[in-house]
């Protein structure tokens, strides 16, 4: 696995063309390089080294966020260590080969990342925050003005949810919260495609560590008749 970034590019004057060039003038030996190593491959998992790679894969990883792929990065683990020294497969077979492992977390770190920022219910949840603290900021700076207009007030009355003295949310319904968010995505342009606040808890409940990824603490209490309640902190 090749980590394709701008930072890791050595040369400043890569001309694509002669790569090309050099790649189609080599082919033979690169395919035969790939069927050398493939036999390999082949080899090893023959002797059952594949389910040993997986083995590895769970030892050194445990649950990680690619572990549905466990199956398939086995037969790449397996495939750079074709191409390494016998002390070095050795080695890869006792452990998990340390550049390997970083590569995992690589492609892990980039899922949560993008996971955290596509997630609709994670924005939503921002947005009302940020609004929420744009609303008792301007509240706080004309303390003594002449306005005809709260704009805390102004909040409570369209979004019909109002925070904590500390910015948090304490013990809200998900039909409040449900609500409130479905309008802040109105009003921000945001996508928000859930159309009932029992859609919305359960994608809560689904998405937790997801939202909890980025920034927030939220904890999910319950009422006497079994009804939710939901107390939610940014952490900043």
């Amino acid at each position: 696995m090749i980590n394709f970034d701008v930072a890791n590019q050595g040369n400043d004057c890569f001309i694509e063309s002669e790569v090309v060039a050099g790649i189609q003038q080599h082919r033979d030996l690169i395919i035969s390089a790939i069927m050398k190593r493939t036999r390999v491959v082949l080899a090893m998992m023959r002797d059952g080294m594949r389910r040993h790679a997986m083995k590895l894969l769970h030892e050194a990883l445990g649950n990680h966020d690619k572990r549905r792929c466990n199956e398939y990065l086995s037969l790449m683990y397996l495939m750079m260590l074709a191409g390494s020294s016998r002390e070095e497969m050795e080695q890869g077979l006792e452990a998990l080969a340390p550049a390997f492992a970083r590569q995992i977390e690589s492609l892990n770190r980039t899922s949560r990342d993008t996971a955290r920022d596509s997630n609709h219910t994670a924005t939503a949840l921002a947005t009302l925050f940020n609004a929420w603290r744009t609303a008792t900021e301007t509240n706080a700076r004309d303390v003594y003005g002449d306005r005809r207009t709260d704009p805390v007030q102004e909040f409570v009355q369209r979004y019909q949810i109002r925070f904590e003295d500390d910015g948090s949310l304490r013990e809200v319904l998900s039909r409040d919260l449900f609500v409130a968010l479905k309008r802040v995505a109105r009003d921000f342009g945001l996508r928000f495609e859930m159309d009932s606040s029992r859609q919305f808890a359960q994608r809560l409940v689904n998405d937790l560590e997801t939202i909890r990824g980025a920034g927030f603490e939220i904890e999910i209490g319950q009422k006497r008749y079994g009804t939710k309640l939901y107390t939610i902190r940014r952490i900043e």
